[in-house]
């Protein structure tokens, strides 16, 4: 066989099992992404629901300054805020997270403090649900998305030689 066309081959396969390295670690790093932002957002409901319940302020003044690293524009009304926070995260998080996050803002400001606290409650069960969920898929999946196509490469590669 010629040496040329040997080494062409080695070098593909390289590329072949170089890119699919990639690919498995792109899909490993979303799921790690999507815990972690369901964490954030643990958090912030979580000092929302604190604030709202240690200072009986509105929901105006609970989202007013940047905290749990999320910032609102008091001017521009919360919802469409939200949603827009939401939808950044589209290509992380699923569809049924995004839904429990737009209806949290949709739902958000009809009651009084106590029924607004119960609504934080009601969704941080949600979203810790949907964090557990992400944890253990991280747990599972994280380990086969990287090996996976690792392991497909290098057999296309053996392949090629």
């Amino acid at each position: 066989m010629n040496g040329g066309a040997t080494v062409l081959r080695l070098l593909l396969g390289l590329v072949i099992t170089g890119a699919s390295i990639l690919i498995g670690c792109n899909l490993s790093s979303r799921l790690s992404r999507r815990r972690a932002i369901l964490g954030d957002y643990l958090t912030l409901l979580d000092e929302a629901a604190n604030r709202m319940r240690y200072t009986a302020s509105s929901l105006a003044a609970v989202f007013a300054d940047n905290f749990a690293g999320f910032s609102f524009d008091p001017v521009i009304a919360f919802a469409p805020q939200w949603e827009r926070m939401a939808d950044a995260y589209r290509d992380v998080l699923n569809d049924g997270d995004r839904q429990i996050l737009i209806s949290f803002a949709r739902e958000l400001g009809q009651g009084d403090v106590p029924a607004e606290l119960d609504r934080f409650r009601l969704y941080e069960g949600l979203l810790k649900e949907r964090f557990d969920d992400a944890a253990a898929a991280c747990e599972k999946k994280g380990s086969l998305y990287r090996l996976l196509p690792f392991s497909i490469g290098l057999a296309i590669t053996i392949l090629l030689l």
